[in-house]
């Protein structure tokens, strides 16, 4: 590592340490937005308590919130080389009740943090159950899109005094999965122009290829659902306006005919292990090539396995690979490209 390198990286750090530090002022009326997260609280009830020969105090009872106001999931991931989240923690906001008196049963200060977030993964755990040849890893935490996260808490102010409440917020790494601030939200990404092609046919006898750059939704065209890992693992189904879970890059693999399927939301990668179809961190894992064979409907393909050569369809309202559906709509996916 030289110096330039070092010196980004202690900035980064100072940066990280100062956004995280800053406290900002909420009432129960005047929630903040960071980073799409809707911070506040609610008085549940108040009341007059007797404190021992101290006397009269008011008594609420506080329901604090976070609220993901976007329309895609906020994720912390675990750094690469640390699979089990070595220094990185789920905590999203720290609120602090300035005038709390903080006695016996009562707080004054209230944390949120974000739920655990897995993905499906091949078991190649030593000892794993030979029965089962999948599991759920987890790689980092979450909170989903709408998804409200709160904690009750009773705090004690002096008579007549609301709460004096400021939060801090901890969820530097939310989105990015490294160091630095949050990266730019969705809506600033550049669409290609309207009418740029998806599909641009090889010559006669030449691989199939692909020229598309921004993420596509994959829809059946049997049933018209959209192939999504919304709940950790790959289906087809019906899905929501804006979900990244139902968003793929197709990336051409240099020097091939063949493509990678990323997600937007996980940047994990469709595959294949010979009995199910999976997802896998590493675009390398065998099962994770795909090529795209065109259909006569404009952004219509067959998507066909490079490596077990039977193509992805619906079996039985399951997303599989079967060369039993070869000519079958089930095996056919129209792209949509997305904004």
């Amino acid at each position: 590592m030289n110096a330039k390198q070092l010196f980004l990286i202690l900035f980064l750090f100072i940066v990280n340490k100062s956004w995280s530090q800053q406290a900002v002022p909420v009432t129960d009326t005047q929630p903040v937005v960071i980073n799409g997260l809707n911070i506040g609280y609610n008085i549940k009830s108040t009341e007059v308590k007797k404190v021992g020969d101290k006397g009269d105090f008011s008594r609420y009872a506080i329901r604090f919130y976070v609220t993901n106001v976007d329309n895609f999931p906020k994720i912390i991931h675990y750094r690469p080389g640390y699979p089990h989240g070595e220094g990185i923690s789920a905590r999203l906001v720290q609120f602090n009740i300035l005038n709390a008196t903080g006695a016996r049963l009562t707080s004054n200060v209230a944390y949120i943090d974000a739920g655990p977030y897995s993905i499906e993964v091949p078991d190649d755990r030593p000892n794993h159950d030979p029965h089962r040849d999948r599991w759920m890893k987890q790689v980092g935490f979450f909170i989903q899109a709408g998804e409200t996260r709160s904690v009750d808490e009773i705090v004690i102010t002096p008579l007549n005094e609301l709460p004096n409440v400021q939060v801090i917020f901890q969820a530097n790494m939310l989105e990015g999965g490294g160091y630095g601030p949050p990266p730019p939200p969705a809506q600033v990404y550049q669409a290609p122009p309207p009418q740029a092609p998806i599909y641009q046919a090889p010559p006669p006898g030449g691989p199939s290829a692909i020229y598309y750059n921004g993420f596509s939704k994959i829809e059946n065209r049997y049933n018209h659902t959209y192939i999504n890992n919304q709940t950790g693992t790959a289906t087809s189904s019906p899905i929501e306006n804006g979900w990244w879970s139902a968003q793929w890059r197709i990336e051409p693999v240099p020097g091939a005919n063949f493509f990678h399927i990323k997600n937007k939301w996980t940047n994990a990668f469709l595959g294949f292990d010979g009995n199910y179809i999976m997802l896998s961190p590493n675009p390398d894992t065998h099962g994770c090539s795909w090529i795209f064979e065109p259909a006569n409907d404009q952004n219509v393909f067959r998507i066909k396995n490079h490596m077990f050569g039977g193509f992805l369809c619906l079996k039985n309202q399951q997303l599989a690979v079967s060369s039993d559906f070869n000519d079958a709509y089930s095996a056919s996916w129209r792209l949509e490209p997305q904004p």
